[in-house]
């Protein structure tokens, strides 16, 4: 059996997909989003909707945005979801995040399960929106965490945040690590803290090892 099918489709490896499968990871990280009604909540690489489902269910709208075309079209016709989807059938570092929180009139809240070959530079690309972005919470690749400065090298869970919050405590032989993303407006330095400096970045944002 080829363990890179998954529901019927076969991840590709070009993509770095990684699908989503833990329903305790699922649900806590959609307790830690808390998604609301009304809110501007945009999912990068929905995928086979792990988390889109549950956090589709609790809005009336919803922004993806997913390279794939194929996974693309399965979330066109999902029999609940579809109704519900603004769908980008692109690559997110293509993405103007400004031009989308201008077009939904509000900050965005951006969640998602990144993989592993763009987690980096996408974070950067977003870092460059921090005006048009109220908080971000992704699944990283573990190490694509450590790359991302954080000091724990052996723990599975990081938080990206203001008061430095840990978003979910793992087990520190999983793969995957939960962060969640706060812009900073105001210069904070505590303990651990490591700034994040690119030339489009409007704030600085503040990255924490937990």
């Amino acid at each position: 059996m080829n363990n890179r099918v998954h529901q019927g489709h076969l991840a590709r490896k070009r993509f770095g997909q990684n699908f989503l499968n833990d329903r305790f990871v699922i649900d806590s990280i959609v307790s830690a989003i808390n998604p609301q009604k009304g809110q501007a909540m945009v999912e990068i690489g929905p995928g086979l909707a792990a988390l889109t489902e549950p956090v589709g269910e609790r809005l009336d709208k919803l922004t993806v945005i997913e390279l794939d075309r194929d996974l693309a079209a399965r979330l066109q016709t999902h029999p609940f979801l579809g109704p519900k989807l603004t769908i980008y059938q692109q690559d997110a570092m293509t993405m103007n995040f400004g031009e989308l929180s201008a077009q939904l009139g509000q900050p965005l809240r951006v969640f998602g399960n990144l993989p592993y070959n763009i987690s980096t530079p996408l974070m950067f690309h977003l870092f460059s929106y921090t005006d048009a972005i109220a908080d971000m919470h992704f699944m990283l690749q573990k190490r694509s965490g450590k790359s991302s400065g954080c000091r724990a090298e052996q723990q599975s869970v990081w938080s990206f945040k203001r008061d430095g919050a840990i978003l979910l405590s793992g087990d520190p032989s999983a793969r995957s690590a939960a962060i969640r993303l706060h812009a900073a407006a105001q210069k904070w330095t505590p303990p651990w803290c490591v700034w994040c400096h690119t030339q489009r970045c409007l704030t600085r944002l503040k990255i924490f090892a937990c």
